[in-house]
């Protein structure tokens, strides 16, 4: 089964989160951008979530939404408890969205759920240094700088 993704959050969190995503990965059609800008309302921001829904039948669908209870959010989880084949996260990070970006088509759209929240929470560290270790060599095979 064809899976997509969409990203959609606040303001122009979509479009940004497409500029960094292209920049690292390159254009994938599978990947669809959804602004939920101060000029939308629940009400039209829920039509555009329809339409792509609409034109990916058949397809599973991961909503990425910025914000845990959030507008987009909210909109995202009342259409995937009217439609089967959609799962809805929230809080993710680049990290992970590129990660899930090249999964895709290769596993199913709960397991992809799966993927990017759990993901996003290996990805998500404080920087701390132990000093006993600190020499470059440590640092550069450690994280990868």
């Amino acid at each position: 089964m064809k899976n997509i993704m969409v990203l959609t959050g606040h303001g122009k969190y979509a479009t940004a989160i497409k500029s960094t995503l292209e920049f690292l990965a390159g254009c994938n059609n599978e990947i669809k951008y959804l602004d939920f800008t101060i000029d939308d309302t629940d009400i039209t921001l829920k039509g555009n979530m329809k339409t792509i829904i609409n034109e990916n039948i058949g397809s599973g669908i991961l909503f990425v939404c910025d914000i845990l209870g959030g507008t987009p959010f909210k909109c995202a989880v009342e259409l995937s408890l009217l439609n089967d084949g959609i799962e809805v996260v929230a809080g993710c990070n680049i990290g992970s969205m590129l990660e899930t970006s090249f999964k895709l088509d290769s596993i199913n759209i709960g397991e992809l759920a799966d993927l990017i929240v759990g993901s996003s929470i290996r990805s998500t560290i404080k920087f701390k240094i132990n000093i006993a270790q600190n020499n470059e060599k440590d640092l550069e095979s450690d994280l990868g700088i």
